[in-house]
């Protein structure tokens, strides 16, 4: 009888086809493309944006996910899903007032700790906050992700505290594409 594939399969699991009545084994890994798994998740207004600390960046929709694991503002690669995968961060910065946004981080963090940053500094000088909004965007390869493997995005951003108190990112977006396999 048939079983139902309860995960994605191993690129080494063999699948039986019939080509013209004759049974024939064939690897998982030579019928799919290698960016199969990969998503979207995006955040609109947060508000919770705190000057010179890192803050988690909430994650609340799903644009598309195709085998990611979703939920609690992070993303987990599933079994079956080791490989290098392509990532695109996007932040919005706002602060509503001129000369209050000074500069600005994305951080991306597999397992708790950071691994790749795109930083944005619109200050002619140290204490020169002439911006009121910017936005940065991380693009490259995390490498040798396992199953269980966590993604999450971070923050860190100068902000002028006497010009605006208002901080948010405006709007957060994470792309995630397997690019190949280990």
């Amino acid at each position: 009888g048939a079983t139902d594939l309860a995960a994605i399969p191993d690129n080494d699991d063999e699948l039986v086809i019939s080509d013209g009545g004759t049974l024939k084994r064939v690897d998982y890994k030579y019928l799919v493309p290698f960016n199969t798994i990969g998503g979207c998740f995006s955040h609109g207004n947060q508000h919770t944006i705190t000057d010179a600390t890192y803050v988690k960046i909430l994650l609340s929709s799903t644009k598309f996910n195709r085998g990611l694991t979703f939920g609690s503002n992070k993303i987990t690669i599933p079994s079956g899903g080791d490989g290098d995968y392509y990532c695109s961060a996007f932040i919005d910065f706002n602060t509503y007032a001129y000369g209050a946004f000074g500069a600005g981080t994305v951080a991306i963090f597999v397992n708790g700790s950071g691994v790749k940053y795109a930083t944005i500094d619109t200050r002619k000088a140290a204490d020169d906050y002439n911006a009121r909004s910017g936005h940065i965007e991380f693009n490259g390869i995390l490498g040798d992700l396992n199953a269980d493997d966590y993604i999450e995005v971070f923050t860190y951003v100068m902000m002028e505290q006497l010009e605006s108190t208002y901080r948010a990112a405006n709007g957060t977006m994470i792309t995630l594409f397997k690019v190949n396999n280990d």
